[in-house]
């Protein structure tokens, strides 16, 4: 198994994303799993690859939280609306958009 992160400089997620993506690998016993940063420089480099925002998670070359590609070296958002909360924050870190919040909180 291989994975790699594809993230931008800016991104303030990508740190996280790291964290995530090896507390994964070592609680399904995947520690040994090769893992590598990729940096796109170029829109070109982000074409190439199934880059769909900082960061993209890749397992085996295929976009573990299928999002639209995209060539611009930006973050990720989820496809939701952002309010800026902490639960915004920690899912657009993870590349997903947070559970529903219910009315009548």
């Amino acid at each position: 198994m291989k994975v790699e992160i594809l993230y931008v400089d800016e991104c303030p997620n990508r740190r996280e994303a790291g964290e995530h993506v090896l507390a994964a690998l070592t609680s399904a016993g995947r520690v040994g799993a090769d893992v590598d940063d990729r940096l796109p420089s170029t829109r070109e480099e982000a074409a190439a690859v199934p880059f769909a925002g900082s960061p993209t998670i890749l397992v085996d070359g295929v976009d573990a939280f299928p999002a639209e590609r995209v060539t611009e070296l930006a973050c990720r958002v989820p496809d939701r609306v952002w309010t800026g909360g902490s639960a915004d924050r920690r899912a657009a870190g993870r590349g997903v958009p947070p559970p529903p919040v219910s009315a009548t909180s």
